[in-house]
């Protein structure tokens, strides 16, 4: 057997690992999106991140202030403190407007893979093997205000809520996996008790977060950017209107089919009026 030296070992880590998953279908997103870090206390620490064409996880070899974390001198601790407190803005934009722009603070070095959803702009193309759920969300009372940023919640009985958000006109696609909504085959051999058809439907529950009071910028945001995704997902609930001039409700329930856009408005307007809280 012949003998073996060890001469050295080298350690390489990333700074930051992100994964964009499309939130209607749940799977990677890499093509036609631009990804980059925004450093808060480097300047001109702006970095643009590339996918790798193995596993589709955006990084980079390092990253400007952090070569003694990549090269694994020190903790990442040394970073964060005792209180982890956020030093970057991940930046998220679509070249092809199919999902909305996102804005998210960080903490580096990340020691984990972060996952970002990525939801659906107004404008894409649903596709087939969903029913896409388009709104299109205003505030009540104030004339020609849209709901900027709103988060729209449609659930199907028996099926997992899905949720996507409103761009800055107050448009929303939200896109429902309509083979999860198919009532299940029974009997041998397997066949639908109901003849899909006859174009089933299934009644969808809308619900809506907004709250522009928890709305917050990202640092270093500029005019049209989207609030920052932690205050955007913390905005509390609103209440609908669901009939013109009616009541108010804390949800609105439509009939979804399957091979249909359903588009859900107020009763006797060609909006879904919101009351903030």
């Amino acid at each position: 057997m012949t003998a073996s030296t060890h001469l050295e070992s080298s350690v390489l880590r990333s700074v930051v690992g992100l994964r964009l998953s499309d939130s209607a279908r749940g799977v990677t997103v890499t093509e036609g999106m631009d990804v980059r870090v925004l450093l808060l206390d480097t300047p001109g620490g702006l970095c643009s991140l590339s996918p790798s064409p193995q596993s589709g996880v955006f990084g980079a070899a390092t990253l400007p202030g952090f070569e003694d974390y990549v090269a694994g001198r020190r903790p990442a601790t040394d970073w964060w403190g005792s209180m982890p407190i956020p030093n970057a803005v991940v930046l998220i934009d679509d070249r092809a407007g199919r999902f909305l722009p996102v804005r998210q603070l960080a903490t580096l070095p990340l020691t984990s893979l972060l996952t970002v959803l990525l939801d659906s702009g107004p404008a894409r193309a649903a596709g087939g093997g969903l029913i896409p759920v388009r709104l299109q969300l205003a505030v009540s009372g104030m004339p020609g205000m849209p709901a900027a940023w709103a988060q729209v919640t449609v659930a199907l009985p028996g099926v997992d809520p899905v949720s996507g958000t409103a761009d800055a006109r107050g448009a929303a696609l939200v896109l429902l996996p309509a083979a999860a909504a198919l009532p299940p085959l029974v009997g041998s051999p397997p066949h639908s008790p109901s003849p899909v058809a006859s174009g089933p439907g299934w009644p969808a529950t809308i619900t809506v977060h907004y709250d522009p009071s928890r709305q917050r910028p990202a640092p270093g945001a500029l005019p049209g950017d989207p609030p920052e995704a932690g205050s955007r997902a913390g905005q509390r609930s609103a209440l609908l209107v669901d009939v013109k001039n009616g009541p108010l409700t804390g949800q609105v329930v439509r009939t979804a089919s399957l091979g249909q856009d359903l588009v859900v408005a107020t009763f006797g307007a060609s909006e879904l009026f919101v009351v903030p809280p």
